[in-house]
């Protein structure tokens, strides 16, 4: 995203902002720019903005040349002249330098000091004195991009520079509900959901806005349209707090997906196995309707996959135990990011659904998919004193177990990755435990 001053909206006297986005009679300001860095190969970031300003002088709207070089500074290969640490060399010659050099020579002797102490040469450690500065940067290679891919860029950033400002969003959309659902759920955002005949319309926001305005999650706002921009049938209506003469305004920014003219770059379909639809029907339930994320269909079964993470899990669960009955199979799956750990009772994965280990898990389909009873593909379940039940667990974890041994470590982070107990289930998968310290190691009985 662009500073704020970089932002470039029109407001008008109704309440309307909108975003003044480079077309095709803004060709010039990125073939000028792409220009100035294809010629600057070899300079410094200050040399580079030293000729940009000059540019800057001649054009008649210096924002969008200062907006497309920052672009293309963010994707060109910018390097330290040096790759000694700065902060290295800066204290060896602290250490070298009693008093301040007052002549060449005095300066020489201590540079030369400083490169036999680090072993390297005088040149180098001119080099890396100040090189963790931002200007002394060195244009190694400049982006290989052209000019509309540049613009289409530029726009988008300017459409998401206005969304930090903004306090709430309303996306509509007939068909791309869920999808769009799963982004706003992991950005950590809330929503309210409403249809009628202009589709499902999402209103958005955090939760602080719920007590008062806040634009404090204008980040999360500005990643869900980014995502938003990439797709297909959607139309934004957001309040955006902006400028207006001395003080700030409310204004209304409405985008829809006309605007991919200026942004490009539609997201392709997502690649999904032949078995799994992304557009599932909804679950009617008394006066309540689910929206799953997903549903598998195999054969003549079809399986709701309701999304979630371990933050909204046992919320999730209770929220789908009113379900059974219905007359629908369902299972939640719980999406776990680099670090975290799968809730307890859970079926989980890491970063993305493995459709084919899930499609595998529900066997011959005669289980069912309900997560009131063992959900199928978990691995097991635990009695009440945290035991693994050795009949319980699946085939496919003991087969994985054996496939880690003797990786004692390897084994125990799976396990506690799968929300099992390791000591407890290593045993009942028929391995020995013994502990050394604070280690845990496996052998086979």
């Amino acid at each position: 995203m662009f500073p704020v001053q970089l932002m470039t909206v029109r407001r008008n006297k109704n309440g309307q902002a909108r975003s003044i986005l480079l077309s095709d009679e803004g060709m010039d300001y990125a073939l000028s720019v792409i220009g100035l860095f294809d010629d600057s190969i070899g300079k410094t970031r200050a040399e580079i903005e030293k000729e940009l300003k000059l540019r800057e002088l001649k054009s008649q709207n210096p924002k969008i040349l200062r907006g497309l070089a920052l672009l293309m500074f963010r994707l060109s290969g910018m390097e330290r002249p040096s790759l000694l640490d700065p902060g290295e060399v800066r204290a060896a010659i602290f250490r070298h330098a009693r008093s301040p050099a007052v002549t060449r020579e005095e300066r020489s002797e201590i540079i030369d000091s400083v490169a036999s102490e680090l072993q390297t040469s005088p040149s180098e450690v001119d080099n890396a004195m100040y090189a963790d500065n931002e200007d002394n940067e060195i244009l190694r290679s400049a982006a290989s991009i052209n000019e509309r891919r540049l613009m289409e860029l530029y726009n988008m950033e300017q459409i998401e520079t206005v969304m930090l400002r903004s306090e709430w969003i309303e996306l509509t959309t007939h068909s791309g509900r869920a999808k769009f659902v799963r982004k706003i759920r992991s950005l950590g955002l809330l929503y309210s959901e409403k249809h009628d005949e202009h589709g499902h319309t999402l209103r958005i926001s955090g939760p602080v806005s719920i007590l008062e305005h806040s634009g404090r999650y204008g980040t999360r706002f500005a990643l869900l349209v980014r995502h938003v921009l990439r797709s297909t049938d959607w139309e934004i209506n957001a309040s955006v707090k902006l400028k207006n003469g001395k003080g700030e305004d409310y204004f209304n920014y409405h985008l829809d997906q006309s605007v991919s003219e200026y942004t490009g770059n539609i997201q392709a379909p997502e690649n999904l196995p032949d078995f799994v639809s992304s557009d599932p029907d909804p679950i009617v339930h008394e006066d309540r309707t689910f929206y799953p994320d997903y549903s598998l269909i195999l054969g003549p079964r079809k399986i709701s996959i309701f999304l979630t993470t371990p933050k909204y899990f046992q919320e999730d669960r209770d929220e789908l135990d009113t379900l059974p009955g219905v007359g629908v199979d369902f299972d939640i799956i719980c999406l776990l990011e680099a670090k975290g750990k799968c809730p307890q009772g859970a079926i989980c994965f890491r970063d993305s659904v493995d459709w084919n280990a899930l499609k595998g898990k529900y066997g011959d389909g005669e289980q069912k998919a309900n997560i009131q009873r063992n959900p199928v593909g978990s691995i097991g379940k635990t009695d009440d004193h945290g035991k693994a039940d050795k009949k319980a667990l699946n085939q496919d974890v003991i087969v994985h177990l054996k496939s880690l041994y003797p990786d004692s470590q390897a084994m125990v982070d799976y396990l506690d990755f799968m929300g099992f107990p390791p000591a407890e289930t290593l045993e009942s998968a028929g391995y020995r435990v013994i502990w050394k310290g604070l280690r845990l190691i496996v052998v086979e009985e």
